[in-house]
């Protein structure tokens, strides 16, 4: 019987950025030499402006699923919300789901 398969969500913002595409695809080649899957939560906007637009680009962080996470990987110099950080390790807590944050620069 084999094992269950690792899942690490990975929270970030602006993953089209070449230093943040390089932590992305560093994330992707290592989670696949332990067998890991990453499962991506992706905003355009940094939440900077604390308009509707960033107010919608924040449901995606909803949907988190952190019944089914193993762990969760936050690159948490690509955001500038601070509530909705700690939302998200609040709720990874809550859950005993394991957090890292991590400045992507």
């Amino acid at each position: 019987m084999s094992e269950k398969r690792k899942l690490i969500a990975v929270c970030l913002s602006h993953s089209y950025e070449d230093s943040h595409s390089a932590f992305v695809s560093a994330l992707c080649s290592n989670a696949a030499k332990r067998g890991w899957k990453l499962l991506f939560f992706n905003s355009f906007p940094d939440f900077s402006n604390q308009d509707k637009y960033d107010e919608g680009a924040r449901s995606v962080f909803e949907c988190i699923n952190y019944e089914i996470l193993d762990g969760m990987i936050i690159a948490s110099s690509t955001f500038h919300d601070e509530g909705l950080l700690r939302a998200i390790i609040q709720s990874c807590h809550t859950r005993h789901v394991p957090v890292v944050s991590k400045d992507v620069v």
